[in-house]
């Protein structure tokens, strides 16, 4: 049996990334490509084994210092492909990405701080 709430991750998740666009893409056994998408307002990225979370960024990155330059370059690109590729349309949607008006810096917005 599996440990209850095993392989929740925190600070990532993982989604399908055709363009391979995405953090550390990889493929799966069925050909299908994925990649790791940064969630804003988690903690630093680490999986669950049902009792502990481990980290599963390598030590040499500085991910604190360096976070809010990934998630922009993160969202850059998401909204880049997201009016032609319906994955990332879709991911932009769920990860709250929009485009500021007058201009092309993409936006995150963190409804779960607003209370909106």
């Amino acid at each position: 049996m599996i440990k209850a709430n095993s392989g929740k991750m925190r600070g990532v998740r993982v989604m399908r990334d055709p363009a391979g666009i995405l953090m550390d893409p990889f493929t799966d056994s069925t050909g299908m490509q994925y990649g790791y998408v940064l969630v804003y307002g988690e903690e630093a990225p680490a999986v669950f084994d049902g009792e502990n979370w481990h980290s599963i960024i390598d030590e040499t990155d500085n991910w604190e210092e360096t976070l809010s330059e990934k998630l922009q370059v993160q969202a850059t690109k998401i909204m880049e492909l997201a009016p032609t590729e319906p994955a990332y349309a879709e991911l932009a949607k769920i990860m709250n990405i929009s485009v500021n008006a007058g201009g092309d810096t993409p936006t995150v917005v963190d409804y779960s701080k607003s209370g909106e």
